[in-house]
Protein backbone atom coordinates (compact mmCIF):
# COMPACT_ATOMS: atom_id res chain seq x y z
CA UNK A 1 0.00 0.00 0.00
CA UNK A 2 2.83 2.44 0.72
CA UNK A 3 4.34 1.78 -2.72
CA UNK A 4 1.01 2.07 -4.46
CA UNK A 5 0.14 5.50 -3.08
CA UNK A 6 3.34 7.33 -4.28
CA UNK A 7 2.91 5.82 -7.73
CA UNK A 8 -0.62 7.08 -7.87
CA UNK A 9 0.53 10.51 -6.72
CA UNK A 10 3.18 10.67 -9.47
CA UNK A 11 0.63 9.77 -12.12
CA UNK A 12 -1.67 12.54 -11.02
CA UNK A 13 1.19 15.03 -10.82
CA UNK A 14 2.59 14.19 -14.28
CA UNK A 15 -0.71 14.22 -16.05
CA UNK A 16 -1.88 17.32 -14.15
CA UNK A 17 -5.26 15.82 -14.05
CA UNK A 18 -6.79 18.38 -16.38
CA UNK A 19 -10.48 18.90 -15.78
CA UNK A 20 -13.02 18.37 -18.47
CA UNK A 21 -13.83 21.65 -20.22
CA UNK A 22 -16.99 22.57 -21.97
CA UNK A 23 -17.20 23.43 -25.68
CA UNK A 24 -16.25 26.93 -25.12
CA UNK A 25 -13.27 25.94 -23.19
CA UNK A 26 -12.24 23.57 -25.93
CA UNK A 27 -12.40 26.41 -28.44
CA UNK A 28 -10.13 28.45 -26.27
CA UNK A 29 -7.78 25.56 -26.08
CA UNK A 30 -7.83 25.32 -29.78
CA UNK A 31 -7.11 28.98 -29.91
CA UNK A 32 -4.27 28.46 -27.51
CA UNK A 33 -2.90 25.74 -29.67
CA UNK A 34 -3.23 28.04 -32.64
CA UNK A 35 -1.37 30.62 -30.67
CA UNK A 36 1.39 28.26 -30.17
CA UNK A 37 1.39 27.76 -33.91
CA UNK A 38 1.78 31.42 -34.39
CA UNK A 39 -1.80 32.31 -34.49
CA UNK A 40 -3.28 34.37 -31.67
CA UNK A 41 -6.58 33.36 -30.21
CA UNK A 42 -9.67 35.31 -30.38
CA UNK A 43 -10.46 38.03 -27.89
CA UNK A 44 -12.10 36.73 -24.56
CA UNK A 45 -10.58 33.28 -24.67
CA UNK A 46 -7.45 34.29 -22.77
CA UNK A 47 -9.27 35.35 -19.60
CA UNK A 48 -11.47 32.36 -19.69
CA UNK A 49 -8.52 30.08 -20.19
CA UNK A 50 -6.71 31.66 -17.28
CA UNK A 51 -9.66 31.16 -15.01
CA UNK A 52 -10.04 27.65 -16.15
CA UNK A 53 -6.37 26.95 -15.60
CA UNK A 54 -6.52 28.48 -12.14
CA UNK A 55 -9.60 26.51 -11.32
CA UNK A 56 -7.87 23.35 -12.57
CA UNK A 57 -4.82 24.12 -10.48
CA UNK A 58 -6.96 24.63 -7.42
CA UNK A 59 -8.70 21.48 -8.15
CA UNK A 60 -5.39 19.80 -8.73
CA UNK A 61 -4.04 21.18 -5.47
CA UNK A 62 -7.16 20.06 -3.68
CA UNK A 63 -6.69 16.64 -5.15
CA UNK A 64 -3.04 16.76 -4.15
CA UNK A 65 -4.03 17.76 -0.65
CA UNK A 66 -6.58 15.01 -0.56
CA UNK A 67 -3.99 12.61 -1.87
CA UNK A 68 -1.49 13.83 0.68
CA UNK A 69 -4.08 13.56 3.41
CA UNK A 70 -4.92 10.15 2.10
CA UNK A 71 -1.25 9.26 2.00
CA UNK A 72 -0.74 10.67 5.49
CA UNK A 73 -3.81 8.89 6.65
CA UNK A 74 -2.52 5.78 4.99
CA UNK A 75 0.88 6.35 6.57
CA UNK A 76 -0.77 6.86 9.94
CA UNK A 77 -2.88 3.81 9.44
CA UNK A 78 0.15 1.88 8.30
CA UNK A 79 2.05 3.19 11.30
CA UNK A 80 -0.87 2.30 13.50
CA UNK A 81 -1.03 -1.10 11.91
CA UNK A 82 2.70 -1.43 12.33
CA UNK A 83 2.41 -0.35 15.91
CA UNK A 84 -0.46 -2.73 16.40
CA UNK A 85 1.58 -5.40 14.69
CA UNK A 86 4.50 -4.63 16.93
CA UNK A 87 2.22 -4.53 19.91
CA UNK A 88 0.67 -7.76 18.71
CA UNK A 89 4.13 -9.17 18.27
CA UNK A 90 5.03 -7.88 21.70
CA UNK A 91 1.81 -9.27 23.02
CA UNK A 92 2.56 -12.41 21.11
CA UNK A 93 5.98 -12.43 22.68
CA UNK A 94 4.36 -11.73 26.01
CA UNK A 95 1.87 -14.44 25.27
CA UNK A 96 4.71 -16.69 24.24
CA UNK A 97 6.55 -15.74 27.39
CA UNK A 98 3.38 -16.23 29.34
CA UNK A 99 2.94 -19.49 27.48
CA UNK A 100 6.50 -20.44 28.32
CA UNK A 101 5.93 -19.44 31.89
CA UNK A 102 2.62 -21.28 31.83
CA UNK A 103 4.37 -24.26 30.28
CA UNK A 104 7.09 -23.94 32.88
CA UNK A 105 4.44 -23.71 35.55
CA UNK A 106 2.65 -26.65 33.99
CA UNK A 107 5.92 -28.53 33.81
CA UNK A 108 6.69 -27.56 37.39
CA UNK A 109 3.20 -28.58 38.41
CA UNK A 110 3.58 -31.75 36.40
CA UNK A 111 6.94 -32.34 38.02
CA UNK A 112 5.42 -31.53 41.40
CA UNK A 113 2.54 -33.88 40.62
CA UNK A 114 5.01 -36.49 39.48
CA UNK A 115 7.03 -35.89 42.61
CA UNK A 116 3.84 -36.00 44.65
CA UNK A 117 2.73 -39.10 42.79
CA UNK A 118 6.16 -40.57 43.34
CA UNK A 119 5.96 -39.75 47.03
CA UNK A 120 2.43 -41.14 47.12
CA UNK A 121 3.64 -44.23 45.29
CA UNK A 122 6.51 -44.52 47.75
CA UNK A 123 4.09 -44.04 50.63
CA UNK A 124 1.71 -46.54 49.04
CA UNK A 125 4.58 -48.95 48.55
CA UNK A 126 5.62 -48.39 52.16
CA UNK A 127 2.04 -49.00 53.31
CA UNK A 128 1.81 -52.12 51.16
CA UNK A 129 5.14 -53.28 52.56
CA UNK A 130 3.92 -52.62 56.10
CA UNK A 131 0.67 -54.43 55.32
CA UNK A 132 2.60 -57.37 53.88
CA UNK A 133 4.85 -57.37 56.93
CA UNK A 134 1.82 -57.20 59.23
CA UNK A 135 0.21 -60.02 57.23
CA UNK A 136 3.34 -62.12 57.56
CA UNK A 137 3.47 -61.39 61.29
CA UNK A 138 -0.23 -62.26 61.59
CA UNK A 139 0.30 -65.50 59.68
CA UNK A 140 3.24 -66.35 61.90
CA UNK A 141 1.14 -65.59 64.98
CA UNK A 142 -1.66 -67.74 63.59
CA UNK A 143 0.90 -70.45 62.85
CA UNK A 144 2.19 -70.22 66.42
CA UNK A 145 -1.39 -70.29 67.67
CA UNK A 146 -2.15 -73.31 65.51
CA UNK A 147 1.04 -74.98 66.75
CA UNK A 148 0.02 -74.20 70.32
CA UNK A 149 -3.45 -75.60 69.67
CA UNK A 150 -1.94 -78.71 68.09
CA UNK A 151 0.39 -79.07 71.06
CA UNK A 152 -2.56 -78.63 73.40
CA UNK A 153 -4.54 -81.21 71.44
CA UNK A 154 -1.58 -83.57 71.54
CA UNK A 155 -1.28 -83.07 75.30
CA UNK A 156 -5.00 -83.65 75.67
CA UNK A 157 -4.69 -86.79 73.57
CA UNK A 158 -1.78 -88.00 75.70
CA UNK A 159 -3.74 -87.15 78.84
CA UNK A 160 -6.75 -88.93 77.39
CA UNK A 161 -4.61 -91.98 76.71
CA UNK A 162 -3.24 -91.80 80.25
CA UNK A 163 -6.74 -91.34 81.60
CA UNK A 164 -7.82 -94.28 79.47
CA UNK A 165 -5.02 -96.37 80.91
CA UNK A 166 -5.92 -95.23 84.42
CA UNK A 167 -9.57 -95.98 83.73
CA UNK A 168 -8.60 -99.37 82.34
CA UNK A 169 -6.55 -100.09 85.45
CA UNK A 170 -9.36 -98.82 87.63
CA UNK A 171 -11.85 -100.92 85.71
CA UNK A 172 -9.60 -103.98 86.03
CA UNK A 173 -9.22 -103.23 89.74
CA UNK A 174 -12.96 -102.82 90.12
CA UNK A 175 -13.53 -106.04 88.23
CA UNK A 176 -11.05 -107.80 90.51
CA UNK A 177 -12.76 -106.31 93.56
CA UNK A 178 -16.15 -107.29 92.23
CA UNK A 179 -14.88 -110.79 91.53
CA UNK A 180 -13.45 -110.99 95.06
CA UNK A 181 -16.69 -109.62 96.47
CA UNK A 182 -18.64 -112.12 94.41
CA UNK A 183 -16.47 -114.95 95.66
CA UNK A 184 -16.85 -113.64 99.21
CA UNK A 185 -20.62 -113.48 98.84
CA UNK A 186 -20.67 -116.96 97.38
CA UNK A 187 -18.51 -118.14 100.27
CA UNK A 188 -20.83 -116.42 102.72
CA UNK A 189 -23.80 -118.04 101.04
CA UNK A 190 -22.08 -121.36 101.29
CA UNK A 191 -21.23 -120.58 104.93
CA UNK A 192 -24.83 -119.63 105.59
CA UNK A 193 -25.96 -122.82 103.95
CA UNK A 194 -23.45 -124.70 106.07
CA UNK A 195 -24.62 -122.78 109.13
CA UNK A 196 -28.21 -123.68 108.40
CA UNK A 197 -27.18 -127.29 108.00
CA UNK A 198 -25.23 -127.15 111.24
CA UNK A 199 -28.14 -125.43 112.93
CA UNK A 200 -30.47 -128.17 111.85
CA UNK A 201 -27.97 -130.75 113.04
CA UNK A 202 -27.62 -128.89 116.34
CA UNK A 203 -31.37 -128.74 116.77
CA UNK A 204 -31.59 -132.41 116.02
CA UNK A 205 -28.85 -133.12 118.58
CA UNK A 206 -30.62 -130.92 121.12
CA UNK A 207 -33.85 -132.74 120.49
CA UNK A 208 -32.04 -136.02 120.88
CA UNK A 209 -30.39 -134.69 124.04
CA UNK A 210 -33.72 -133.61 125.43
CA UNK A 211 -35.20 -136.99 124.61
CA UNK A 212 -32.27 -138.68 126.31
CA UNK A 213 -32.64 -136.40 129.32
CA UNK A 214 -36.33 -137.23 129.51
CA UNK A 215 -35.52 -140.90 129.21
CA UNK A 216 -32.85 -140.63 131.90
CA UNK A 217 -35.26 -138.83 134.20
CA UNK A 218 -37.93 -141.38 133.59
CA UNK A 219 -35.46 -144.18 134.32
CA UNK A 220 -34.38 -142.45 137.51
CA UNK A 221 -37.99 -141.99 138.48
CA UNK A 222 -38.66 -145.64 137.88
CA UNK A 223 -35.60 -146.70 139.91
CA UNK A 224 -36.43 -144.30 142.74
CA UNK A 225 -40.10 -145.26 142.87
CA UNK A 226 -41.46 -144.88 146.52
CA UNK A 227 -43.59 -147.26 148.51
CA UNK A 228 -47.35 -147.40 148.17
CA UNK A 229 -47.95 -145.02 151.14
CA UNK A 230 -45.35 -142.68 150.00
CA UNK A 231 -46.52 -143.20 146.44
CA UNK A 232 -49.89 -141.70 147.25
CA UNK A 233 -48.18 -138.83 148.94
CA UNK A 234 -45.81 -138.34 146.08
CA UNK A 235 -48.69 -138.49 143.67
CA UNK A 236 -50.05 -135.45 145.44
CA UNK A 237 -46.77 -133.65 145.44
CA UNK A 238 -44.96 -134.88 142.32
CA UNK A 239 -47.23 -133.27 139.76
CA UNK A 240 -46.88 -130.01 141.60
CA UNK A 241 -43.16 -130.08 142.34
CA UNK A 242 -41.49 -132.37 139.87
CA UNK A 243 -43.15 -131.07 136.73
CA UNK A 244 -42.02 -127.43 137.35
CA UNK A 245 -38.56 -128.72 138.15
CA UNK A 246 -38.37 -130.59 134.83
CA UNK A 247 -39.79 -127.59 133.07
CA UNK A 248 -37.20 -125.34 134.65
CA UNK A 249 -34.46 -127.75 133.73
CA UNK A 250 -35.72 -127.95 130.17
CA UNK A 251 -36.08 -124.16 129.97
CA UNK A 252 -32.64 -123.77 131.47
CA UNK A 253 -31.20 -126.21 128.95
CA UNK A 254 -33.11 -124.48 126.15
CA UNK A 255 -31.95 -121.04 127.29
CA UNK A 256 -28.42 -122.30 127.56
CA UNK A 257 -28.55 -123.73 124.07
CA UNK A 258 -30.17 -120.52 122.77
CA UNK A 259 -27.46 -118.39 124.33
CA UNK A 260 -24.87 -120.72 123.00
CA UNK A 261 -26.47 -120.60 119.55
CA UNK A 262 -26.66 -116.78 119.60
CA UNK A 263 -23.08 -116.64 120.78
CA UNK A 264 -22.03 -118.98 118.03
CA UNK A 265 -24.05 -117.01 115.49
CA UNK A 266 -22.52 -113.72 116.66
CA UNK A 267 -19.08 -115.24 116.55
CA UNK A 268 -19.91 -116.57 113.09
CA UNK A 269 -20.88 -113.06 111.91
CA UNK A 270 -17.63 -111.66 113.26
CA UNK A 271 -15.60 -114.47 111.83
CA UNK A 272 -17.15 -113.98 108.37
CA UNK A 273 -15.32 -110.68 108.14
CA UNK A 274 -11.97 -112.37 108.76
CA UNK A 275 -9.90 -114.35 106.30
CA UNK A 276 -10.21 -118.01 105.33
CA UNK A 277 -8.10 -119.18 108.24
CA UNK A 278 -10.59 -117.78 110.71
CA UNK A 279 -13.41 -119.48 108.79
CA UNK A 280 -11.54 -122.74 109.09
CA UNK A 281 -11.06 -122.11 112.82
CA UNK A 282 -14.76 -121.37 113.16
CA UNK A 283 -15.64 -124.55 111.36
CA UNK A 284 -13.18 -126.36 113.59
CA UNK A 285 -14.81 -124.80 116.69
CA UNK A 286 -18.24 -125.77 115.49
CA UNK A 287 -16.99 -129.27 114.77
CA UNK A 288 -15.54 -129.41 118.27
CA UNK A 289 -18.85 -128.19 119.68
CA UNK A 290 -20.69 -130.86 117.77
CA UNK A 291 -18.20 -133.37 119.05
CA UNK A 292 -18.84 -132.15 122.59
CA UNK A 293 -22.57 -132.51 122.05
CA UNK A 294 -22.05 -135.99 120.69
CA UNK A 295 -19.81 -136.75 123.68
CA UNK A 296 -22.56 -135.56 126.00
CA UNK A 297 -25.05 -137.67 124.13
CA UNK A 298 -22.78 -140.66 124.44
CA UNK A 299 -22.30 -139.91 128.13
CA UNK A 300 -26.05 -139.64 128.65
CA UNK A 301 -26.57 -142.82 126.68
CA UNK A 302 -23.95 -144.57 128.83
CA UNK A 303 -25.69 -143.36 131.97
CA UNK A 304 -28.98 -144.61 130.62
CA UNK A 305 -27.52 -147.97 129.84
CA UNK A 306 -25.97 -148.05 133.31
CA UNK A 307 -29.30 -147.22 134.85
CA UNK A 308 -30.98 -149.95 132.85
CA UNK A 309 -28.37 -152.45 134.03
CA UNK A 310 -28.75 -151.36 137.66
Amino acid sequence: MLLFLPALLCIFTGGRCLPVLDVKGSDCLEDASMKTDGHWPQAGCDAQLTDDILTAEKRHQGLLRELQELVEHEFEREHHDTRETEEYDLNDLDDQEDGKQARRRDEEQMEARKQGNKEEEEEESARELEELLAEQIRKKEEGRKDDAELEELRKEEVNSEKDGEVEEKERSKNEAELTAEKEKVEHELQALTSDETKMRERQEKEEELQELVHKMERVKEEQEAPTEGEKGKEEDTTPETKEPQQKREMEKASDERTRQFEKERYSDDEEEEEDGDEDEEEEQDESEELLEIEAQLRRVAAELRKLHRG
